[in-house]
């Protein structure tokens, strides 16, 4: 007989719920009264300001060669968000497109 995955899961806080099954663990974000579109464009913006302070960075700190600086982690560590963030964009934008009902 197969054993049924482990699940636990933790109240809603702030609009974000942690789960685990097994050993797989999920994070979701629960956004109210938000057409697709109109969150991607809010994390699209997320994006770009992320990008504009990544670059900022990168300019006031020179351009760091040794991998291992400090500098390097930090560009490293808004690079992961950068991503994040767009493909949650991607991911909201072609939920977006599949119904146009969904943008009003």
């Amino acid at each position: 007989m197969a054993s049924a995955a482990a699940f636990s899961s933790c109240p809603c806080r702030r609009g974000v719920r942690a789960e685990q099954v097994g050993a797989s663990l999920y994070l979701n974000t629960e956004v109210a009264a938000e057409t697709p579109l109109s969150l991607a464009a809010e994390k699209a913006a997320q994006l770009h300001a992320l990008l504009v302070a990544s670059q900022e960075y990168d300019s006031d700190c020179g351009n760091v060669s040794d991998d291992d600086a400090p500098e390097a982690g930090i560009r490293t560590h808004l690079l992961s968000v950068a991503t994040t963030l767009a493909g949650e964009v991607l991911a909201l934008s072609e939920l977006a497109a599949q119904d146009p009902a969904r943008l009003r």
